[in-house]
């Protein structure tokens, strides 16, 4: 059989799972790409493509195969008069090409076991600090990183890994209780984790958060995974208060957090969102590799005397988001709490803004002192084992607020929004263009009106103790 690249670091990622993709693979989820996996795919495609402008003289897409089935094929091959090779590795990152080195070394054995001799191996990726001006020059754009020394290194190690990943593809049974998976926090599990491991409760260890290293190991040798069997002092704060509302099955509220929390917050309030996308090759100037670029934003405004507003804006093509700031400031004034969850994140599209746009900066990074993250309050000041685990708004807010949802909208996530409006800005005017428009709008709002009544839970549940 067949031992690719991808089996291989799939073996490597849990040697029980790949097994089963090829011995039993009804068994196995299906991994047919989604539109996002294929947009993805797309963006790959188009840094190779960039990268061949590079790498002049090269031979690309050899393939490198043994009699063992051990299979590769590398992205270019540059080959020399003494018929030594170099090989070249394309990868649509900007972050550090040495994450990849079990894939570059796969690639070493693969083609010295094909009975090539390989002299040099490089990773090509993308220049994180590149700036689009005008016409891309690869040669600015692309780099090439000498990745010889580290990956030789490995090599030995990989070749070993390597004979154990044929030997247990050529068995035709396994034991099928438990995986290695048990030992990695809930986010990176197999996708057959609970197949080999139908015994762990739900809820369970793995639903407290940030739940991993040796703290999760010595649970897991122990035989612990209930709830029930773990002890406050075992775990850090922000798992016991999780824990805690799983040992009293209910939650858990820190009133003086929540008093502190909504003390903070000055009328008006802005509950602000954005959708963005990003592209590996920058498609606008001033932008760089994977830049998020926000194309929507949501944005509820509730006064003191509980009137409440609504405003929106969603970019009609690829633009740069001039438009969409000069918008948000005909909305959000220099008074008042602007509210986000996770505000990191639009915090930090305010900054890039602010430096592409240094006359919009005091207003971007105005709205960035007056931040404050909903979040916070169901990570610390009420927590409740029903979210399982999780602060994210879309687990919350089917417990605190059930009337609202999201299951009903065609546009459901932000993955969802940001391939839907892919589709938007490339369809012709149209009944079917404004029905997209429409729900793209509508799952926006629904993230600012879903932190409104959030806050208002909050205020709520705060009354409660006075």
């Amino acid at each position: 059989m067949r031992l690719t690249k991808s089996d291989f670091l799939h073996y490597l990622a849990c040697d029980k799972s790949f097994w089963l993709s090829r011995h039993k693979p009804a068994l196995y989820p299906s991994s047919a790409p989604d539109a996002y996996g294929q947009f993805l795919a797309k963006q790959g495609d188009e840094v190779e493509t960039m990268a061949k402008r590079v790498l002049d003289g090269c031979d690309f897409q050899q393939v490198f195969e043994d009699s063992h089935g051990v299979y590769a094929r590398a992205d270019a091959v540059r080959r020399h008069g003494d018929e030594s090779i170099d090989i070249y590795e394309v990868k649509s990152t900007t972050q550090s090409i040495r994450d990849h080195i079990n894939d570059f070394a796969f690639q070493v054995v693969a083609a010295r076991r094909s009975g090539e001799k390989v002299n040099r191996i490089f990773g090509v990726h993308l220049k994180k600090e590149f700036v689009r001006d005008g016409d891309i020059d690869p040669k600015q754009l692309i780099k090439i990183t000498d990745m010889t020394d580290d990956v030789f290194a490995v090599v030995p190690e990989i070749e070993t890994l390597i004979e154990s990943a044929l030997a247990l593809l050529a068995q035709d049974r396994i034991d099928e209780a438990g995986c290695d998976c048990r030992y990695l926090s809930r986010s990176n599990h197999c996708a057959t984790f609970d197949y080999f491991n139908p015994d762990i409760p739900d809820p369970s260890v793995y639903t407290l958060p940030r739940m991993n290293g040796k703290r999760l190991a010595g649970f897991v040798d122990d035989g612990r995974y209930d709830l029930a069997d773990i002890g406050l002092d075992e775990v850090t704060d922000s798992q016991g208060r999780v824990l805690e509302a799983a040992h009293n099955r209910e939650p858990v509220v820190d009133h003086r957090f929540l008093a502190e929390f909504l003390n903070t917050c000055a009328y008006p309030l802005y509950f602000l969102d954005y959708e963005t996308i990003s592209y590996a090759i920058p498609k606008l100037d001033r932008t760089t590799p994977y830049q998020q670029i926000p194309f929507q934003y949501s944005l509820h405004v509730v006064h003191s005397d509980g009137r409440t507003d609504h405003f929106e804006y969603l970019a009609e093509c690829l633009e740069l988001p001039q438009n969409l700031i000069a918008h948000m400031m005909r909305h959000i004034g220099p008074q008042g709490s602007v509210i986000s969850w996770n505000k990191s994140f639009e915090m930090s599209r305010n900054k890039e803004m602010a430096l592409m746009y240094p006359e919009f900066a005091d207003f971007l990074l105005g709205v960035n002192a007056r931040m404050v993250d909903l979040m916070d309050v169901f990570a610390k000041g009420y927590v409740d084992i029903a979210f399982n685990g999780s602060t994210s708004i879309k687990k919350v807010l089917p417990v605190m607020a059930p009337d609202l949802s999201y299951d009903d909208l065609a546009v459901g996530n932000g993955t969802d929004a940001m391939m839907g409006w892919q589709t938007f800005i490339a369809m012709e005017d149209g009944t079917w263009r404004d029905t997209l428009c429409d729900d793209l709008l509508k799952y926006c709002k629904l993230d600012t009106c879903a932190m409104v009544r959030l806050l208002e839970e909050a205020q709520k549940i705060n009354a409660l103790a006075n």
